[in-house]
């Protein structure tokens, strides 16, 4: 509207002038008024009652804003500028919000209220997302899609099974495989995920994590098969171990751990036959020297009865009197949790030893397993037979491993210690 100004009152004729009477007329109603009793934020001068009846004030800026004319956030006006410059609208229920308290990011906007009912964020790259959307792993945190895909990348169910991919040479075709478990001290929190993306940074590709059942809170690191200079040499085994142990994870120490170390079926033969005969002396050696396997192995017998137990004890006989084909074809058909698993098709699994994050202790677990392996195919069943643990010792030794001969000292099982000197 426009004002408009007046001037009445003149008396030329008589030759006098009358004062100048200037009248204003209201932006609103029209009235006339002297003065205008308030004026709004675009100048217009407003009459009494049009102030009185027909505005309301911004609750940003204080100016007059008409009744039929302003916006309201949890219930205060505002005008047009204060709602452009500090309000958003909320994608959820239209509702105008605060932008300094609504929840935004690159595609969605939420006041207050609606996030608190409907909506969370990833706990991974923080996007907000419905709750009946949200996908929550083992700790009820919540994903997104995307995120949750890449958990499950990190971290594999445990039925995963990837085609395996070989590295390094192994010129006798015997390739080693790895499961090294590791778990959650009690009472402790760990992030898995984090823990988990570390070993996949140092493995890249040569390995990957999978949930077991067996852990209370952990998961297994399974490596593709491996020559056995791979694992001593290029493999990042004492950066996998050390950032496992500095993310909090253990394996030793929490009691439900193991390492299975799988040994390819080639590197015991190229025919069935020939499989089947170093298997043989594998079981031989094992079952003969069960008790040092046993302090190898740091676990307990009652331990070892549980996941990796004896054959000769399964069947009750004496180790030194079973017949090799009766142990060969017991081995091939009692199921997994023995010391040696033939389960597998194209591994043979040594499954007796405890779990360590102790880079010596893991290296000195795979050259034993390398040793002995080399031990039964350089032997024949009658030299196998021949051996007590002094002879096998000796063989151990003499392959030069810096690791496996410190471990057989500190463990009391090393060639010229006798038997009844071997600590518990």
């Amino acid at each position: 509207m426009t004002n408009m100004n007046l001037e009445t009152g003149t008396a030329c004729e008589r030759g006098d002038t009358e004062e100048t009477v200037h009248t204003l007329e209201c932006a609103w109603c029209s009235e006339e008024m002297e003065e205008a009793y308030d004026t709004t934020k675009d100048g217009e001068k407003l009459c009494e009652d049009c102030v009185d009846n027909d505005t309301v004030s911004c609750d940003q800026c204080y100016e007059l804003i008409h009744v039929d004319d302003y916006y309201t956030v949890h219930g205060a006006p505002i005008c047009s500028d204060c709602k452009d410059d500090n309000t958003v609208e909320c994608d959820n229920c239209g509702v105008l919000e605060w932008d300094n308290i609504a929840h935004s990011d690159d595609s969605v906007t939420v006041c207050d209220r609606c996030y608190d009912l409907n909506y969370t964020r990833c706990y991974e790259c923080s996007d907000i997302l419905r709750l009946d959307e949200a996908l929550l792993d083992r700790h009820a945190d919540p994903y997104c899609t995307h995120c949750y895909v890449e958990e499950s990348d990190v971290i594999n169910d445990y039925m995963y099974k990837p085609i395996p991919r070989f590295y390094g040479v192994a010129s006798e075709g015997d390739y080693y495989g790895v499961e090294l478990e590791v778990d959650t001290p009690s009472g402790e929190y760990v992030d898995l995920h984090d823990a988990a993306e570390s070993v996949l940074y140092w493995a890249e590709d040569e390995a990957y994590n999978k949930y077991d059942g067996s852990l209370d809170d952990g998961f297994e690191i399974v490596t593709h098969p491996l020559s056995f200079d791979y694992h001593m040499n290029e493999m990042d085994w004492e950066e996998i171990l050390n950032d496992l142990r500095y993310k909090g994870m253990r394996s030793h120490d929490v009691g439900t751990c193991g390492i299975h170390v799988h040994i390819s079926r080639r590197g015991f033969g190229d025919t069935e036959e020939e499989q089947d005969e170093n298997v043989s002396k594998l079981l031989a050696i094992v079952e003969r020297n069960w008790d040092e396997f046993v302090k190898f192995s740091r676990r307990t017998k009652g331990q070892l009865a549980r996941w990796a137990a004896s054959y000769c004890n399964f069947l009750e006989v004496d180790p030194k009197r079973v017949c090799e084909k009766e142990l060969l074809s017991t081995a091939k058909r009692t199921g997994r949790y023995f010391a040696v698993n033939l389960e597998n098709t194209h591994t043979v699994e040594l499954r007796l030893f405890r779990g360590t994050l102790n880079i010596n202790t893991f290296k000195a677990t795979i050259q034993f397993v390398k040793a002995i392996r080399d031990l039964v195919v350089t032997h024949t069943m009658d030299d196998i037979k021949a051996m007590e643990w002094n002879d096998v010792a000796k063989y151990l030794e003499e392959r030069g491993y810096e690791e496996l001969n410190k471990y057989l000292e500190q463990r009391g099982l090393s060639y010229g210690v006798r038997s009844n000197d071997i600590p518990a």
